[in-house]
């Protein structure tokens, strides 16, 4: 199951209870020999630990990165760049980007003191991310605004089945 938030209060990564910490299941049938499901079993995971660790393998340069989205633009996995975050004010400081964090475009640079005048949930989706939720997996090598608002190139892709997207992107001046 992607990551939710979780109805019960979690322990972060300093040891403190939470509410609204990011979780995830995995979750199998319970079958009899008939093949009649008879229940669930479900294991909930730390989504920190092994779903966002597989996106940091896309890792590359000072800047590139991959991450997960959902069908509303909110990130599934960590960012790189969360102390960015947290200064650009899209964050606080202690809470996780997943699930609070959307990919939109804030219209302008947040790393270089830009500050839009309208809330990340009511900005258009990144280039990517509308792409993406409109079922156009791509790649663009031309700059387009990320989350932070900077200036990347990038690919990605929708999966329906997962009902998630995938998209790996690096700064265009890195690149």
């Amino acid at each position: 199951v992607l990551p939710v938030r979780s109805d019960v209060a979690l322990h972060d990564a300093s040891g403190q209870a939470k509410e609204g910490q990011a979780t995830m299941f995995t979750a199998a049938p319970v079958k009899d020999g008939d093949g009649t499901v008879l229940a669930v079993i479900a294991l909930r995971t730390d989504s920190t630990l092994s779903f966002s660790r597989l996106f940091q393998a896309g890792r590359i340069g000072h800047s590139g990165e991959t991450y997960g989205f959902d069908g509303a633009g909110k990130m599934l996995s960590h960012s790189r760049f969360s102390a960015a975050l947290i200064q650009a004010g899209l964050i606080q400081p202690g809470q996780q980007e997943i699930l609070n964090v959307r990919t939109s475009d804030p219209g302008g640079n947040l790393l270089e003191g830009y500050r839009p005048l309208t809330p990340p949930s009511e900005q258009p989706l990144t280039f990517m991310a509308a792409e993406a939720l409109a079922g156009r997996d791509g790649m663009k090598v031309q700059g387009y605004r990320d989350y932070r608002g900077v200036p990347v190139l990038g690919a990605w892709a929708w999966d329906t089945d997962m009902g998630m997207g995938l998209a790996t992107e690096i700064d265009e001046v890195e690149a």
